[in-house]
């Protein structure tokens, strides 16, 4: 444990001494002042599309540069052989996964719960609370995944063209199931098949579209049994995605 600590910790100092911080406070100074443009320029509920605006915009932000941090620091560890290093030092493949899973985790929620500080000045604590905790769940999920991506795929565009896939995906893939199953093909075969596939996919991803839904915040209603269901698929997802991290890392020749 101490070892898979000692990983976590070196992982955000790492973070705490790149340019990540400035990138995302000029993120989130520059959407602040879109914010305001925008509400400037509504006719009707300027509050309302402020609020929208910003939560949606630093909700996306803090997904990108969390993965673009992530997969861009584990691909240059592996080409200068960092990962080869620890393991000489009698380190457990899976102590380094779980390492850099906590450290990376940890980082990117701190990117997530950065991002969502000004909403708090717009929004009731009741709803900002709740909203906080889910987007911070979801950030977890895509930590996971970018370390999957990371450790599994050569290349720094590679991984986050599949990080970001999977996230576009698990936010939209409801949607499609709905519009899948309201088709007036339903009878073909091949809409029968796709329609198969899309509810497989629904089993295995996790439910992104219900995490830090911004009629939260807009509305002011939270509710409260949401929270213990994305909290479980959280639990769920990265379990399983950070097993097959661990698989494939054991799997790799360094």
């Amino acid at each position: 444990m101490r070892k898979i600590l000692a990983i976590a910790c070196y992982t955000l100092v790492e973070a705490a001494r790149s340019r990540l911080l400035w990138l995302v406070l000029s993120a989130i100074l520059l959407l602040t002042a879109a914010s305001f443009l925008i509400r400037e320029l509504a006719i009707t509920d300027s509050q309302r599309l402020q609020v929208a605006f910003l939560a949606t915009s630093l909700r996306a932000i803090s997904a990108l540069i969390a993965t673009a941090f992530i997969i861009s620091t584990l691909q240059r560890e592996f080409n200068d052989k960092g990962p080869a290093l620890l393991l000489a030092l009698d380190l457990p493949r899976s102590h380094y996964v779980l390492g850099k899973t906590l450290g990376m985790s940890s980082a990117a929620m701190l990117i997530a719960l950065s991002c969502a500080l000004p909403l708090a000045a717009f929004v009731s604590a009741a709803a900002w609370w709740p909203w906080v905790a889910s987007l911070l769940l979801e950030t977890w999920i895509v930590a996971a995944v970018s370390v999957f991506c990371g450790i599994t795929l050569r290349g720094v565009a590679a991984g986050l063209m599949l990080t970001l896939g999977f996230y576009l995906l698990a936010k939209s893939l409801a949607t499609i199931q709905l519009i899948s199953h309201a088709s007036l093909n339903a009878a073909s075969l091949s809409h029968r098949y796709m329609t198969g596939l899309l509810d497989s996919l629904a089993l295995l991803l996790p439910r992104l579209d219900q995490f830090a839904q911004t009629r939260w915040l807009v509305d002011g209603v939270v509710p409260a049994p949401m929270l213990g269901s994305l909290a479980l698929q959280t639990l769920i997802f990265v379990a399983l995605i950070t097993s097959a991290a661990i698989f494939d890392m054991y799997r790799k020749n360094l």
